[in-house]
């Protein structure tokens, strides 16, 4: 069996893993030159994102033999808003490192490889699909769902992303909402060591403002002060995907549509949609059928950043005073059966209302 992926990032790595488990060899396409992407950032698997009952990173390496070693177990979360500003702590998640270097999220499963990875190489599902048996579409962007015609943007986004110096407490994230600074996004900071952190912000990429002009607005309304290491703009969509197989071409990560636009966060949804591509390619099973509760789960988050888009400043104040009430705190984060997407009704009431 001839199996191609397009794109060495964590579903396409994730699909290639699961497939040689099954006794098949793929062959990897990556129009990089490298595994990862530059610069190097930290990433979050938030726990009340992901569709796994408990710890993400046990669900993931007894269901599909990956043991993934994050940067650090995230136990507290500090929110701001405008005027107001929410703790939470308990076990609320994992922060990876993405990129290059050896420890990267990519790299940790990219080193239990055995199959080639073809490197400087772009390709398309259309320009290989007549050569092999199957093709899976992991390049981490809209291209190939588009062109097939499945999928619908929800959110077009403009991000930059830093590396910042400073003092950090390794253990804790940071997430800001300022409609002044990121009206319909927000800004993140995920410590990568004690020294270093990953400070991103994303707004809405059909916003008039300038993305410079954004962020400046925002560093002087937080009064960031760490230095700049490194920086890189990236333009971006999330998106929703009616049909994740045409023919013998599967999407998979955020080619699927699997990347939430809440909070941005698909780490989980990439490697669980690779593996699930690999296992329908090994065993002849229904991968649209496979993958559709993961794309449920991404269109009830859709419905609760409709919501969120019509808030001002003062909503999300009260919406900060009211996860930190006792009682709803506790539900929220200490819950492992509650997830962010536990919110859909009352999202979609109000935006039907």
């Amino acid at each position: 069996m001839k199996v191609a992926i397009i794109g060495a990032g964590l579903s396409g790595l994730a699909c290639a893993y699961t497939l040689e488990k099954n006794g098949i060899s793929p062959v990897i396409f990556e129009r990089r030159d490298a595994i990862g992407q530059q610069p190097a950032f930290a990433a979050l698997m938030a726990r009340v994102t992901v569709r796994s009952k408990g710890d993400p990173l046990k669900y993931i390496q007894k269901k599909y033999g990956l043991r993934l070693m994050p940067l650090s177990h995230v136990g507290h979360i500090v929110m701001h808003s405008k005027n107001n500003r929410a703790d939470v702590r308990g076990s609320l998640g994992y922060a990876f490192k993405r990129g290059r270097e050896n420890f990267s999220i990519e790299n940790q499963i990219a080193a239990r490889l055995k199959s080639p990875v073809i490197f400087n190489t772009g390709v398309t599902a259309d320009s290989i699909k007549d050569d092999f048996d199957h093709v899976v579409v992991a390049c981490g962007n809209a291209y190939e769902a588009k062109k097939l015609g499945v999928w619908t943007d929800t959110f077009v986004s403009k991000t930059r992303v830093s590396v910042v110096s400073g003092r950090f407490d390794p253990y804790s994230a940071t997430i800001w909402f300022n409609n002044d600074c990121c009206k319909n996004g927000f800004a993140f900071l995920i410590p990568i060591s004690t020294t270093e952190a990953t400070l991103a912000l994303i707004t809405d990429g059909l916003a008039p403002e300038p993305l410079d002009r954004s962020w400046q607005r925002f560093i002087e309304a937080e009064k960031i002060k760490h230095p700049v290491v490194r920086q890189t703009d990236i333009d971006g969509c999330c998106g929703l995907v009616s049909a994740f197989q045409k023919g013998n071409v599967y999407l998979t990560g955020d080619s699927a549509g699997l990347l939430d636009d809440v909070l941005g966060v698909g780490c989980f949804n990439a490697v669980e949609s690779g593996a699930f591509a690999a296992d329908a390619i090994a065993h002849s099973k229904n991968y649209d059928r496979m993958v559709r509760p993961l794309a449920k789960d991404i269109a009830k988050l859709h419905e609760i950043k409709k919501l969120l888009n019509k808030f001002g400043d003062d909503d999300y104040d009260r919406l900060l005073s009211a996860v930190t009430v006792p009682g709803i705190k506790q539900l929220i984060y200490r819950n492992p059966l509650m997830k962010l997407s536990s919110a859909f009704p009352v999202a979609r009431y109000f935006n039907r209302h």
